[in-house]
């Protein structure tokens, strides 16, 4: 594929399949560099594409898994990959520029390497380039004006590095838009307000279910490159990075005080780290506010003031003994009261928790190219989490997976009614009709507050269809790459909107490929230091694990979950389902 000569005279050989050859001439011997997959420090890839020496006697070799760099004191390997900041893992060209950084052509645009700082700037179509795909064996350096060639699809470009002048401006970040749903709408239509560019502040109630907000950097060059974080302080202390989306969904804030702020980057990852914030607001209905609490307060010294009195004068009407009977009377029915109260609460809990068991499948489908596990573990307070599943006599897996809102029995009412739509509609409609259809009847049946947050996959052969309203991200392990996609679909829970659209997201199933749906029980629990245990640390135990089974995956989430809780009570129910192509 390419030979490179360094400055000792060894002949550097890359080839398509079997690593690297180094030739001495003077001894006429080889030398012979392979990947090893249990040696992170071995050649990234056998796939090597192009070889370059640089201007320091480095060397460099372009893969079909990444850039390699090679170190001669240890004899060992760095590679780096879309994970590091590459444009892309496939590199076709490697040159040397007159400052001593390496430009690459990959797959998906150009990249611009900091051999000493380890960093790249990527460029795309948008910045200019004739296309994002480049050619094999298509650059060339002019040594004489120093401008680089790389050729792709559409052409080639030519530059001179010194001319490419970095976006130094830091934009200022501002809000663009506000609306909010209010469960007094029986419609279930957005409220857009209006003039958010101007408020420092919100003041929300507590019907004010859903809030969304729009944001944007406002640096105009090539602003789709524009990058987002964001924090709700008093709910999460976390940035959570956004990429080039620039809304935010919050639903259900508890009455609080918060501060939300949002920081963004101007195209070429310049950050204004001051950003923008929003002080919010969320009043608490009126017999939790401190009125009501006041009220409390006096009814109950009121109260304590009555049976004082009373105490007064049974005293003065009775013996001492007649007393002393009465009052153990009394005490050993209040504690007859509390137990038959205990137990009530106690089996109401039982029942709901069985309810909620009755409505999953008996057993998992049993499919020649799928492995499939699940698991559920309820809360104290059982909580409204579901899983589902329909093989159609074509073979097609349905897969349903939610959790409603609320607890107890109202959370069960809802799993038992998307039970109903799963079992006698998922096989007559598309995914974007039943997900439509389920929201509607939700919707006109008035249940209030109780919302279902649900996701709907459709395997048929090697494809998978998957639309979700308001679920957390599906973790999809690729084979063939090694790497881990949150699959992020933006749409309003069930029944929070009467007509609702939801995206459509199709993938290719390939061999060895992994999903993992999961409910917020486990990212959102918290350890005994009020931490949250987050969904970056589940992408990350997923992806230490990914070789284990799908039931040995399970094992060892519910394994870190444990030891994160470290014997607090979980907080809600936590479940996961996994499928696996064979």
């Amino acid at each position: 594929q390419s030979i490179a000569e360094d400055n000792s005279g060894k002949l550097w050989i890359g080839t398509f399949g079997g690593g690297i050859n180094i030739f001495d001439r003077t001894k006429q011997t080889f030398t012979h560099f392979r990947n090893n997959p249990n040696d992170p420090s071995s050649l990234g890839d056998d796939n090597v594409i192009t070889v370059f020496s640089d201007s320091k006697n480095g060397m460099w070799f372009g893969t079909t898994m990444g850039l390699c760099r090679y170190y001669r004191e240890t004899k060992s390997f760095k590679t780096y990959r879309e994970k590091d900041g590459l444009a892309n893992d496939f590199v076709y060209g490697i040159l040397e520029d007159n400052n001593g950084f390496l430009w690459l052509s990959t797959n998906k645009g150009l990249s611009k390497f900091d051999p000493k700082n380890e960093t790249f700037k990527n460029y795309y179509y948008n910045d200019g380039l004739q296309s994002n795909e480049f050619n094999q064996n298509a650059y060339a350096k002019d040594f004489i004006t120093g401008r680089l060639l790389f050729g792709g699809l559409n052409g080639f470009n030519v530059f001179h590095p010194d001319s490419l002048l970095e976006n130094e401006y830091i934009p200022p970040v501002a809000f663009t838009n506000y609306l909010r749903y209010n469960t007094d709408d029986e419609e279930g239509k957005p409220i857009f307000e209006k003039g958010i560019s101007k408020r420092d502040s919100l003041f929300l109630t507590y019907k004010d279910n859903i809030v969304t907000l729009s944001f944007a950097a406002l640096s105009f060059l090539n602003n789709r490159e524009n990058q987002y974080r964001y924090k709700l302080e008093g709910f999460n202390e976390n940035w959570i990075r956004l990429g080039n989306n620039h809304t935010v969904t919050f639903t259900n804030l508890s009455p609080g005080e918060y501060k939300l702020r949002v920081i963004g980057s101007n195209n070429d990852a310049l950050w204004n780290e001051n950003g923008t914030s929003l002080f919010i607001h969320v009043a608490p209905p009126w017999w939790k506010t401190n009125i009501a609490y006041g009220i409390y307060i006096a009814a109950l010294f009121s109260f304590l003031y009555g049976v004082r009195k009373f105490e007064i004068n049974r005293r003065e009407q009775k013996t001492k003994l007649r007393e002393n009977e009465l009052r153990l009377k009394a005490t050993e029915a209040e504690k007859r009261a509390i137990q038959i109260e205990s137990d009530r609460k106690t089996k109401e809990l039982e029942e709901a928790r069985q309810l909620q068991l009755s409505m999953l499948p008996k057993e998992l489908p049993n499919l020649p190219n799928l492995e499939i596990a699940a698991f559920m573990r309820t809360a104290t307070e059982v909580g409204g989490d579901y899983y589902d599943f329909i093989v159609q006599e074509n073979g097609v897996l349905n897969v349903a997976f939610g959790d409603a809102t609320g607890h107890g029995l109202q959370a069960g009412t809802m799993v038992t009614l998307m039970k109903g739509f799963f079992t006698s509609d998922s096989s007559k409609l598309g995914l974007q009709e039943f997900m439509s259809h389920c929201s509607q009847v939700i919707k006109d049946i008035k249940l209030g507050r109780i919302l279902m947050s649900f996701s709907y996959l459709k395997i048929e052969n090697n494809k998978l269809l998957v639309t979700s309203a308001g679920m957390p991200p599906i973790f999809y392990y690729h084979n063939e790459s090694n790497e881990i996609e949150e699959i992020i679909i933006q749409g309003m829970p069930l029944g929070a909107m009467r007509n609702a659209s939801y995206k459509l997201v199709e993938k290719e199933l390939k061999s060895g490929d992994t999903i993992l749906l999961l409910t917020d029980g486990l990212p959102e629990q918290m350890n005994k230091k009020e931490e949250m245990f987050d969904y970056s640390n589940v992408k990350k135990h997923f992806n230490a694990i990914i070789e284990n089974s799908p039931n040995a995956i399970i094992e060892k989430l519910v394994e870190a979950g444990d030891i994160w809780m470290d014997g607090r009570s979980q907080d809600d129910d936590i479940t996961f389902v996994i499928i696996r192509v064979k």
